[in-house]
């Protein structure tokens, strides 16, 4: 009867080792796209036409506009009015964009980007801040 007690808790251990695994697989998982993503400009943006262009803002009025193969641009934000932003840089076109329902439009030169939220924390390695820098 000891013997069956035993094994029914190393039975139950190794399920809630399952079950947590599980969840934390699925935590690391991308969401799908839009569930939990807020309005908030904050985030990590992807290009819909060149899937290789990112757009990543912090909350300090940072952003990084980057091709991972290509170019990395720093710039810098100010909200200007409820969901319009004000945008410059170096390396970046001075600009009023508008981020509606998680997308905004971005004007690179002559070329019209559209982006849209992957995630809604800032994603970006150091090694493009410093290429960006």
């Amino acid at each position: 009867m000891a013997y069956n007690i035993c094994m029914e808790v190393e039975y139950e251990k190794k399920q809630i080792f399952i079950a947590i695994s599980i969840l934390l697989f699925l935590w690391y998982l991308k969401p799908p796209e839009g569930v939990g993503m807020t309005n908030r400009f904050i985030g990590t943006y992807t290009c819909e036409t060149d899937s290789q262009c990112y757009f990543t803002v912090y909350k300090n009025g940072d952003f990084y506009y980057y091709n991972q193969a290509i170019f990395y641009y720093k710039g810098f934000f100010k909200e200007s009015a409820k969901d319009t932003y004000t945008l410059s840089g170096k390396k970046i076109t001075p600009q009023s964009i508008t981020s509606k329902e998680r997308s905004f439009q971005f004007l690179d030169g002559e070329t019209e980007l559209s982006f849209k939220k992957i995630y809604e924390i800032p994603m970006i390695t150091a090694t493009v801040k410093k290429l960006a820098g």
